[in-house]
């Protein structure tokens, strides 16, 4: 059906076409909801029909659809969301001054309350844009500094800014360039040279021990991919691969959105052909965060655009998105 709609240059491959159409499918998909919204607060909560406006409605639809949303399920949902949506007073969407919702004004307040006890601010130790979006997820007791986590994924996404943050500082106090052992960041980068697009993954069989954390943490030399003279890694790897997706930067903060295991003797995914700089994995488990995670390649001929959708299934995911051992593993467990 979208083929009759859409147009492509051409030339266009078959990747791209498959992209254009899933961003298609999920503006139609968001129309739709909107639509059924606009319906039910306009007309069925009036008690009015819609035909002289949506003359394209047919009655036996319009009268199943008054079936179902005056049903009493339809109503309880309804009033749980509704209660849900009323918690909502200010804009929750991340920008440079972290959530609207915390407002400013108490974050100023309990900074001063420190300041004046002469306590030391606990959120200092958070780098960057890191500190408002963790602020934003916890409490802080300014008599006592300390940090009420809201989540144990909060307390674990923490726990990895520190140790990226002092990994960091070890390597500047070694006089190493942290840019470059740290592989500057994870993806492409529109001011990065074409040797540092390279794919985070260790040589097979090599691990990284654990970190005082419980996570391990890869090694300098696991996170920079082979040079532009050697051959790719992941076709050193002799069969399917345990792994972590991952988004973020080394330099500054590292995500891991998703365990998933790599295929790289698969060539095709899906009858799409793996693109250059992808390699097909399998998703096992996705963290509870990273659910809507957008594809970079959608599976074609469903509606699967997030790491969510794709528990379970193979796609195609960004070779410098991809670390091995997974995040986490020890020694022992690699080599079980």
């Amino acid at each position: 059906m979208m083929k009759e709609y859409l147009e492509f240059p051409e030339g266009t491959s078959e990747a791209q076409m498959n992209c254009v159409r899933g961003a298609a499918l999920k503006s139609i998909t968001k129309l739709h909801r909107h639509f059924k919204s606009n319906l039910v607060r306009n007309f069925v909560n009036n008690d009015t029909e819609p035909f002289e406006v949506h003359k394209h409605l047919d009655r036996r639809d319009w009268e199943t659809f008054i079936e179902t949303t005056t049903s009493e399920q339809f109503l309880e949902k309804s009033e749980q969301f509704k209660n849900l949506h009323g918690r909502i007073t200010d804009n929750h969407r991340v920008g440079p001054e972290g959530y609207a919702g915390k407002e400013k004004g108490k974050w100023r307040k309990e900074d001063a309350t420190m300041e004046e006890a002469g306590t030391e601010n606990p959120w200092i130790q958070f780098p960057g844009c890191s500190s408002p979006y963790l602020r934003a997820m916890a409490d802080t007791t300014p008599s006592t500094k300390e940090i009420t986590w809201s989540s144990d994924n909060s307390k674990r996404l923490a726990d990895r800014v520190i140790e990226l943050k002092d990994q960091e500082i070890g390597l500047r106090a070694a006089g190493i360039d942290v840019d470059a052992a740290l592989g500057v960041s994870i993806g492409k980068s529109s001011c990065a040279p074409k040797e540092v697009e390279q794919p985070l993954i260790a040589p097979a069989g090599q691990h990284s021990p654990p970190s005082p954390g419980g996570r391990s943490m890869p090694s300098p030399n696991k996170w920079l991919g082979p040079s532009h003279d050697e051959p790719d890694t992941f076709d050193q790897l002799k069969g399917p691969t345990a792994c972590s997706l991952v988004t973020g930067s080394f330099s500054t903060m590292l995500m891991e959105l998703a365990h998933a295991v790599v295929l790289p003797k698969e060539k095709v995914c899906h009858t799409v052909p793996v693109q250059d700089g992808y390699v097909v994995v399998k998703v096992d488990h996705v963290h509870e965060n990273a659910e809507g995670y957008p594809l970079d390649i959608p599976v074609p001929n469903a509606e699967i655009f997030t790491l969510g959708d794709a528990r379970t299934l193979r796609i195609q995911w960004k070779k410098s998105g991809i670390i091995i051992p997974p995040l986490g593993w020890s020694s022992s467990t690699s080599g079980a």
